[in-house]
């Protein structure tokens, strides 16, 4: 029998929200950001994530997916104080899948990545005490799925296949300076796709909500 669970619930992102704030009220003064670059390191909150072993005539199954945004990569670049291009790579989704039964054993294994290009741009003028700003975001770019199986009985079998569709973000969020060199980050936004040509994790989309938090780390300038 699956049972899913809700990985991060309320308390949690409340939490979360209390240190960031809190973290706002010590940073230093900020300072002048056109010109320099930013890596990220992005972690999601509330990810949903299924997980079971399921027993029938036909043998054993086990099956896990963690769907959502998982987290990623981002490297940003001030053109403006108030304006930042952005690239960034997420993982979307992850399921994995292995039956054992009289006939043998089977496993399946699928990722969902994107990479997108985009801007980031400042809502208001960070506060030049605390070096909070809040920001919307948009980026474009590719989705690729990739997915694997194989099965082991009287022969061996083993299929590969990797789809492309298109794919964007929108996002809002808050950012809080801590020093010249580091950044923490508390956003949300909505990962659109169009559809696989065939489904990768049992699904052809995979757009969703998140909720996440980065740090990132400033060079240059």
């Amino acid at each position: 029998m699956k049972n899913p669970t809700k990985a991060g619930s309320a308390a949690r992102t409340l939490f979360l929200l209390g240190i960031l704030s809190a973290l706002a009220v010590t940073s230093v003064q900020a300072q002048n950001l056109v010109g320099r670059w930013r890596v990220d390191l992005r972690t999601a909150v509330g990810v949903l994530v299924n997980a079971g072993t399921s027993t029938s005539a036909s043998g054993v199954e086990t099956k896990t997916d963690a769907a959502g945004f998982l987290g990623g990569l981002g490297l940003s670049r001030w053109f403006r104080e108030n304006l930042a291009g952005q690239v960034s790579l997420g993982v979307l989704s992850v399921h994995t899948d292995t039956r054992a039964g009289a006939g043998g054993v089977s496993t399946e294994t699928a990722l969902v990545t994107s990479f997108f290009v985009g801007v980031r741009r400042y809502l208001t003028p960070s506060d030049p005490e605390s070096g909070t700003g809040f920001f919307g975001s948009v980026e474009v770019g590719p989705v690729t799925g990739h997915q694997s199986s194989t099965s082991v009985g009287s022969a061996v079998v083993v299929e590969s296949i990797t789809r492309s569709a298109f794919g964007g973000r929108a996002g809002v969020g808050v950012e809080f300076r801590l020093g010249n060199r580091v950044m923490l980050g508390l956003g949300g936004g909505y990962t659109f796709m169009t559809d696989f040509a065939d489904a990768i994790g049992g699904e052809k989309n995979h757009s969703g909500a998140d909720l996440g938090l980065s740090l990132g780390v400033l060079f240059g300038g």
